[in-house]
């Protein structure tokens, strides 16, 4: 069950989606090449780098470019979008799969 190179175990669920979506910081300006990675992608991109425990640059390529998923997570990581996630209780242990939460250092 690929997706690309995305297992789909990866993807977030419509229902969970709904839920980070509310979350959201309101859309900062467009990156340099005027375009913006669409945030469910974005997001599922970032959950995949805390769960598979790869760096950055290893996100598979049909997820987006490491730059930027990386931008996204700053941004969001700025905003309190994580903290706000894991307080409301959306990040549980059964979704997470044992996630491993990285920092700046997993560059």
């Amino acid at each position: 069950m690929l997706d690309g190179d995305l297992n789909t175990a990866y993807k977030i669920s419509d229902e969970t989606w709904k839920k980070i979506e509310l979350m959201l910081p309101p859309v900062f300006p467009r990156d340099r090449n005027g375009s913006r990675m669409d945030d469910r992608k974005a997001m599922e991109a970032i959950l995949y780098v805390f769960r598979s425990g790869c760096k950055w640059k290893g996100i598979p390529e049909s997820m987006g470019t490491p730059d930027a998923v990386w931008e996204r997570f700053k941004e969001w990581q700025e905003s309190g979008v994580f903290q706000q996630m894991w307080i409301a209780g959306i990040l549980t242990y059964d979704e997470l799969k044992a996630m491993i939460w990285y920092d700046e250092m997993n560059v």
